[in-house]
């Protein structure tokens, strides 16, 4: 649902030719970003995940405003950008197994006792 959304951000552009670009970026901006934290406030459970995922797409939109609206420094704000996104999601999944099986991660899951 939330990449639904985010395919419709594109079409809500269009309002761009009735009331300009920035107005139409920032309308399609919050049309966009306040369900899909409504979605996920509900999907998770979690004010604060919801708000970091929120704020993560708001981010995310800004960034890519600044690459429309500045054409001229487009490839190197994209390079410097794509650059320290990489490392965030370098440093973030430092410590991730990646070779570690399901069966594994379940047997270091503490056990639940079922209530019956």
């Amino acid at each position: 649902m939330a990449g639904c959304a985010i395919t419709l951000f594109s079409l809500l552009l269009s309002l761009a030719e009735q009331i300009g670009f920035t107005a139409a970026y920032c309308v399609a901006t919050l049309l966009t970003i306040g369900p899909i934290y409504g979605y996920t406030r509900r999907i998770l459970t979690s004010r604060r995940h919801a708000a970091l995922i929120s704020g993560g797409l708001s981010t995310l939109c800004g960034y890519l405003f600044a690459l429309l609206h500045e054409q001229e420094y487009a490839l190197l704000a994209g390079s410097i950008g794509l650059f320290l996104m990489l490392g965030l999601v370098m440093y973030l999944t430092r410590n991730i197994d990646w070779y570690q099986t399901a069966e594994q991660v379940a047997e270091k899951r503490p056990k639940q006792n079922k209530r019956e």
